[in-house]
């Protein structure tokens, strides 16, 4: 038995459209690079800058800024009761 590092992510994927698992399982598993890395590139135009989020203490919430020039931010929230 060879001693090989292994390790398991947890993944929370938020899109307001339907993503196709399959397919971006099968992209991290084709690139190069750390998790995040590959991650990021099988998402591709659909990935945001994890600078552009800002995440709460206290909820299940965050907000994304869309566009940087207009300043807009869109609250996405997401309770359980």
């Amino acid at each position: 038995m060879k001693n090989e590092k292994v390790e398991d992510y947890f993944v929370i994927l938020y899109s307001t459209e339907k993503l196709n698992i399959k397919k971006i399982k099968s992209l991290v598993e084709y690139y190069y690079g750390d998790f995040k890395q590959r991650l990021k590139q099988s998402l591709g135009k659909s990935s945001i800058n994890s600078e552009d989020i800002n995440f709460s203490k206290n909820k299940i919430e965050f907000k994304y800024k869309k566009n940087k020039k207009r300043q807009k931010n869109e609250k996405i929230t997401n309770r359980h009761k």
